[in-house]
């Protein structure tokens, strides 16, 4: 194991453990720990050759010097609290006494303390705080101002020996502390576009397995950016879906249910969805050289995007994600569903007119029957005249028959059904027929 990799092992156990749990929580945490010790211990580490040139320290130098661990208290509070506002401001603060024992040990403003109260609002940068930056930034130009009232109203004694080399030995520190946080933004910098690319993939690879489209919109409904799984599931390519391309392939009696979808999700936390016909491309007509318009059912689920601050916090205008799904198969059965529930609704009608004309046909002869037959059996209804008598058992014959054809007629229309009916057409007299039919309902009239 390398030097610089066993170093970072042996940062990462001083980490927090709120901030082990997110990986970027945990590379900030410990970049900053890294960052400072590197800051406190350079220097110590130059303190050797400065005092070689330098000779014995005077008091302001050894302050500055005892100064130089001041990040080690900004290490230890981040260690034990997790709170990295907290440690960060211990830092500015400790950058900003730094520069005040210089100006006070070189004799007013210079280089070096110029150089250590500049790298103070940029140190609070990385927290990642507005509050923290104003408050560091004040406190450093209060800092600058003191320091220039000092020293023109004497307050400040005048350095005798204010020379290149010691400036140097000042600025040397905070370029070291300058690069250990570049490298420290750098490395978050690339955690974050590798988490970003991870995030990319993982994205993809799950639309991919879901095999629907995903899209991001802003309020109006303007798509941002399409996956590519577009092209797969509708045939057209990403571009073809940019800008208002949807929204001008979107049926123009589903538009409005579009808009409100959009609208919708934009202004809530559910999701909403709705379902929308697609233009996906054309087919020639075989009437002429006019292109019909291919349209495809789609289930659109749209749902707001969350943000920590504002919707448009990422700089796209995005507020919105979509997913759209082809739904024609499930659209076309469930019209097939809805045409056979129709057709068993009509077939049931006819079911009950068919079986109310089957119970008037059959009611009709066997009142016949029974009301003659009655007559017939009953010596004081019967009539005394054989003819009389004759014509009612020709009455009751002929119903008879006639019940016979309505049964046959029944058993008919099983046979239609089957497809084995035969159809023969045949003369007949309808005087006959009317007279029956007068005969069956005579004595009901009657």
């Amino acid at each position: 194991m390398s030097f610089v990799a066993a170093f970072r092992h042996g940062v990462g156990g001083w980490v927090h453990e709120c901030a082990r749990l997110q990986p970027g929580e945990f590379a900030r945490h410990s970049d900053f720990i890294a960052s400072r010790l590197v800051t406190a211990f350079a220097p110590l580490a130059l303190a050797p050759i400065y005092l070689a040139l330098r000779g014995a320290p005077e008091l302001w130098e050894g302050v500055i010097f005892i100064s130089a661990a001041l990040p080690l208290i900004s290490v230890f509070v981040i260690s034990r609290t997790g709170n990295f506002i907290a440690a960060q401001a211990l830092s500015c603060a400790g950058l900003i006494i730094g520069a005040c024992v210089i100006a006070f040990g070189l004799g007013g403003i210079s280089a070096a303390a110029l150089v250590w109260l500049v790298l103070v609002p940029v140190e609070a940068v990385f927290a990642v705080s507005a509050p923290l930056v104003v408050g560091a930034s004040v406190a450093a130009l209060a800092a600058l101002a003191g320091i220039s009232v000092a020293t023109a109203y004497g307050f400040i004694p005048r350095a005798v020996e204010a020379s290149v080399m010691i400036n140097a030995f000042f600025v040397a520190p905070a370029i070291i502390h300058i690069g250990a946080m570049a490298i420290s933004a750098l490395r978050q910098l690339e955690l974050r576009r590798n988490r970003e690319f991870v995030g990319a993939a993982h994205f993809s690879t799950l639309a991919s397995a879901m095999g629907d489209v995903v899209m991001r919109h802003d309020r109006s409904g303007a798509v941002l950016s399409v996956c590519k799984e577009s092209e797969k599931v509708f045939g057209l390519p990403p571009r073809e879906f940019m800008g208002r391309g949807l929204f001008e392939r979107i049926l123009v009696q589903d538009r409005p249910a579009f808009l409100n979808a959009v609208a919708e999700a934009a202004g809530g936390a559910e999701t909403v969805r709705c379902e929308l016909r697609l233009r996906t491309g054309s087919t020639a007509s075989s009437r002429g050289n006019f292109d019909e318009p291919v349209f495809v059912w789609i289930e659109l689920r749209t749902r707001r995007i969350a943000h920590r601050g504002s919707a448009t916090e990422e700089g796209d205008g995005a507020c919105v994600m979509a997913v759209l799904r082809d739904v024609s198969r499930a659209k076309a059965h469930e019209q097939e569903l809805e045409a056979a529930r129709l057709e068993a609704v009509r077939a049931n009608a006819w079911k009950d007119r068919f079986i109310a004309n089957v119970s008037h046909e059959l009611r009709t002869p066997l009142n016949a029957i029974i009301g003659f037959s009655e007559i017939l059996g009953n010596e004081e209804l019967m009539p005394a005249d054989p003819a009389r008598r004759k014509e009612y058992a020709d009455i009751v014959h002929s119903s008879g028959e006639h019940l016979l054809c309505v049964v046959n007629s029944i058993l008919d229309i099983s046979k239609i059904e089957a497809g084995r009916f035969d159809i023969v057409t045949e003369p007949f007299e309808i005087k006959p027929l009317i007279d029956d039919c007068c005969d069956m309902m005579s004595l009901k009239a009657e």
